[in-house]
């Protein structure tokens, strides 16, 4: 049996998609053993509460099409490109 293009573009995408979270994964872990071990050397001059209050702020001010959603950012190049190429199930 064989797969058609469509099928093929998929199961790649989804390895990529599994390869790049992995990786993901093993830089947080290191960061968070990196930051846990930093910690006996040097004071954070602001706090984590606060950089996330901060981001959360700026966030909400942006622009939706600006945000790296399904809907903005890059997602919005993909799906005209592979609206293009016939690649996008229909939604």
């Amino acid at each position: 049996m064989t797969k058609s293009i469509k099928e093929c573009y998929d199961i790649i995408h989804t390895q990529d998609i599994i390869e790049r979270n992995a990786a993901m994964a093993l830089r947080a872990y290191d960061c968070a053993l990196f930051g846990k071990h930093i910690g006996k050397f040097r004071k954070n001059r602001v706090s984590f509460d606060n950089v996330v209050t901060v981001m959360k702020e700026a966030g909400d001010m942006l622009n939706t099409e600006l945000k790296e959603t399904s809907i903005g950012g890059l997602a919005k190049n993909y799906r005209e490109s592979a609206g293009n190429l016939g690649l996008l199930h229909d939604m």
